[in-house]
């Protein structure tokens, strides 16, 4: 049996296919041959559809399926530039550097801190001490527990001088002092 071909678009058609599987049009079968031309041919009346049939969208662009474009023409990919690498900005030597306090060194540093008197005396000597073997983040946090302690007293007197001002006003509303109430 002869191979059969769309109409429209070219393509081979299998067997009893209705549509073609590539541009969807409707598959027009040629008209069949007669047998014989002795014998009458039979007049049969065509069927009406039960069903409308399907009527596949309208092709705008047929030519650019039938026809891919060749893929494009890549080139060689450009080398890959990377950034320089970038200076080591950490101090070297032993003249720049400090040993890190161990846990041991840290413990022995807040007992000393929690002696009353001796944390006073203790801060003043690592913050200012001319010593250099204090280790430099011992130096550093006794530097900042001496600032947070200003700080602190700075804010205790101001808030103390607020407190007696508001008690003071107080006590004169109700017509005495502190100093005599109890005569």
């Amino acid at each position: 049996m002869a191979q059969k071909f769309c109409m429209s678009c070219g393509a081979a058609l299998d067997e009893g296919m209705k549509f073609c599987r590539n541009c969807g049009k409707p598959v027009s079968s040629p008209p069949p041959a007669p047998a014989s031309s002795s014998a009458p041919a039979a007049a049969v009346p065509p069927r009406a559809p039960s069903q409308p049939s399907y009527a596949p969208p309208p092709q705008t662009n047929q030519a650019s399926y039938n026809n891919p474009q060749p893929p494009p023409n890549y080139s060689r990919p450009q080398p890959q530039t990377y950034a320089p690498p970038q200076p080591d900005y950490r101090q070297s030597g032993a003249a720049g550097t400090s040993p890190v306090m161990s846990v041991g060194q840290y413990l022995l540093m807040f007992i000393l801190l929690a002696i009353p008197i001796v944390n006073i005396i203790m801060i003043i000597a690592w913050s200012f001490g001319k010593n250099p073997s204090v280790n430099k983040n011992k130096r550093n946090y006794a530097r900042a527990m001496l600032i947070m302690g200003l700080i602190g007293a700075v804010i205790g007197i101001f808030a103390g001088s607020a407190i007696t001002a508001a008690l003071n006003t107080i006590m004169n509303q109700f017509g005495g002092s502190a100093g005599n109430l109890y005569y």
